[in-house]
């Protein structure tokens, strides 16, 4: 801005930062409580293999074999299945969620519609590191 100094503009400009990062903090909380409160089925999956490939319109990536340990919501079943991306946008790769990358041995909670559980009805997956909701940590928590 015009007669602003250099103090000014980097307190400025961390304000905005700062701004920024609460606005994001705040959608993706508000996006896992909506996933709580309205994912058919919720279940605790650990990575049992992956196998690399091509992901849909995107070019190189890997598909994960989830194996689901433990159900919080929805008709269990120990069947597992593939999961992999579903689709693609201007910013990458699509559904499925954090899972998709996963290691062998890793757990995640994936959120899905009714049925078995497969790629097709995940919704979203999310790992310990990306869980902001108090409840999905407290999951994750408790399946470790």
């Amino acid at each position: 801005m015009a007669g602003e100094g250099d103090a000014d503009y980097q307190a400025r400009l961390e304000k905005l930062k700062d701004e920024m990062a609460t606005a994001v903090r705040t959608g993706r909380l508000q996006r896992q409580a909506w996933l709580w409160q309205e994912s058919p089925a919720i279940f605790i999956g650990k990575v049992s293999k992956i196998r690399l490939g091509k992901a849909p319109f995107y070019g190189p990536g890997q598909s994960a074999f989830i194996l689901p340990v433990k159900w919080i919501r929805g008709a269990p079943s120990r069947k597992g299945f593939w999961l992999e991306y579903k689709s693609f946008t201007s910013c990458g790769p699509t559904g499925g969620g954090d899972a998709v990358d996963g290691k062998a041995g890793e757990r995640f909670i994936l959120f899905a519609k009714a049925g078995a559980p497969s790629s097709d009805r995940v919704i979203d997956s999310l790992s310990k590191k990306n869980a902001l909701d108090q409840r999905i940590i407290g999951a994750l928590s408790d399946s470790d």
